[in-house]
């Protein structure tokens, strides 16, 4: 293939990824720039919050892939309940040996619950939703619920006991740019940086550059970071860079050694960024508001 060729389908494929990654986050903005256009008085004026989430609820919420496989070997028949969020249709292709399947929101009327070891597990590997769901649980009397982090994609990529056939193994480690956006502030996630991806340093609470060079192997660097960091314990790894250094085969390997869950965010860092400047975008038409119709 000649150069110009091939520097013209590498140009089509990167746009075409950018084009699918941020088309959600621009259909959210146009929609809600435009819901003022009509005259409905029923129409919502607002965009979902993103869910908040502290040190606190993490520690109090969270757990790993290696707790819950201990309890399910160790617990006494009926005293642990491992329940599936995703949806029957994701639960039926595979899921975590004896779990069952629920609705978040049903659980809080299972009272009789209440004295049981409940682990919770979804498909969202930030962890969001389920912590905010642990929180309220607690608050309710379900004093021994916890999160798998980095949910059934965690718990496969570790291969710990399934029910069902796996997807394909990109499709558990790989991360978007929302997936990095929306977990920026978790504090049991450690972020591993290329040096192209140290821009965004700012916004994570424990972030480590790695030289690209090194990113084959880096377990040295990471674990000389959690050392010198005694009060922090990763539950997660998100590595991200474009670096050809390191790819899903590589973070399968890890995720075979280590007692945390590791997943990669592959792509240029421009994609990442044209995914915070629409979120700000969001953001800013929030707080002025869907334009005004003229209505009569």
């Amino acid at each position: 293939m000649p150069i110009q060729w091939k520097k013209f389908f590498l140009t089509f494929l990167f746009l075409t990824n950018t084009s699918i990654v941020h088309s959600g986050i621009k259909n959210e903005l146009a929609k809600y720039q435009h819901q003022g256009s009509s005259c409905n008085k029923n129409i919502v004026k607002s965009i979902p919050n993103n869910v908040k989430i502290t040190a606190k609820k993490q520690s109090e919420c969270i757990a790993n892939a290696e707790e819950l496989l201990q309890k399910m070997k160790n617990s006494k028949q009926n005293s642990l309940v491992i329940i599936d969020t995703r949806s029957k249709t994701n639960f039926d292709k595979f899921s975590i040996k004896n779990s069952i399947v629920l609705p978040a929101s049903a659980i809080q009327t299972k009272t009789y619950w209440k004295n049981k070891s409940i682990y919770l597990v979804n498909d969202d590997v930030t962890d969001l939703q389920l912590t905010a769901t642990c929180s309220r649980l607690k608050q309710k009397g379900f004093l021994h619920v916890k999160v798998i982090s980095g949910g059934i994609n965690a718990w496969a990529n570790k291969q710990m006991p399934l029910v069902g056939k796996l997807p394909n193994e990109k499709n558990l480690i790989l991360l978007t740019a929302s997936d990095i956006w929306n977990s920026r502030k978790n504090p049991s996630t450690l972020y591993i940086l290329d040096r192209n991806f140290r821009q965004f340093q700012k916004y994570f609470q424990r972030a480590l550059i790695i030289e690209n060079s090194k990113l084959n192997n880096p377990l040295p660097q990471v674990n000389n970071y959690i050392k010198s960091h005694k009060n922090f314990k990763p539950h997660k790894i998100y590595f991200l860079t474009n670096s050809p250094s390191i790819n899903t085969s590589t973070i399968s390997n890890l995720n075979k050694k280590q007692i945390y869950a590791s997943f990669l965010f592959n792509a240029n860092p421009t994609v990442l960024n044209q995914y915070i400047t629409d979120f700000n975008k969001i953001l800013i038409a929030k707080k002025i508001g869907p334009k005004k119709p003229k209505c009569n």
